[in-house]
């Protein structure tokens, strides 16, 4: 899966928020998760997670956004040199 990530200033979060449900119902794409953050200097981060990469790169482009990791998949990912040391 991938995630599309976009930063907003706090004051047009809604705006934003409107014209991605509006992009999402447009090109009829089901979204498999969204959440947000926010940070201490007035900036939100969006993160929407789709089931296709060619999905979130359409969205990507739309909203000027970048990619990010899907904190799922990562915090499933081995540390190889702890399966080194577990096998010795």
């Amino acid at each position: 899966m991938r995630v599309a990530e976009v930063r907003v200033v706090r004051a047009g979060f809604a705006d934003v928020l409107g014209a991605m449900r509006e992009w999402l119902d447009r090109n009829d794409r089901p979204l498999a998760h969204f959440e947000t953050e926010a940070n201490d200097v007035g900036l939100i981060t969006i993160k929407v997670r789709f089931d296709s990469d060619d999905l979130a790169e359409l969205f990507r482009q739309a909203f000027g956004g970048t990619f990010g990791v899907d904190r799922r998949t990562a915090s499933r990912q081995e540390n190889p040199r702890r399966r080194d040391q577990a096998s010795r």
